[in-house]
């Protein structure tokens, strides 16, 4: 049996790096659904850890809106916002989105 465990719409400063302490101590791997929102100078360390760390890190959205009231466009924009946040600290682009509300 395989398990995946993920952590959905952080990062922040308290909580994902008590979640970081835990998986490193206990060698467990785990992936992160950022919202781009949160990704800012404070957090950017939080997710290098999470990064260097070999944590799959995917995206959540920009803004975390319930998506079927958004465009095609808007769609794109809240995914391709948190991407380049996430490339930029730098990381790989996310593999995978995991939408709001879902």
């Amino acid at each position: 049996m395989m398990i995946a465990l993920t952590f959905d719409d952080g990062p922040n400063t308290t909580t994902t790096q008590d979640i970081l302490d835990l998986l490193e101590r206990y060698h467990i791997p785990a992936t992160f659904f950022l919202i781009g929102n949160n990704i800012r100078e404070e957090t950017e360390p939080v997710v290098r850890r999470a990064l260097k760390l070999v944590f799959e890190i995917g995206s959540r959205s920009h803004t975390h809106p319930l998506m079927e009231n958004l465009s095609t466009e808007e769609v794109r924009a809240e995914i391709e916002e948190t991407s380049r946040r996430i490339i930029r600290i730098p990381g790989a682009p996310p593999r995978f989105f995991r939408p709001p509300y879902i």
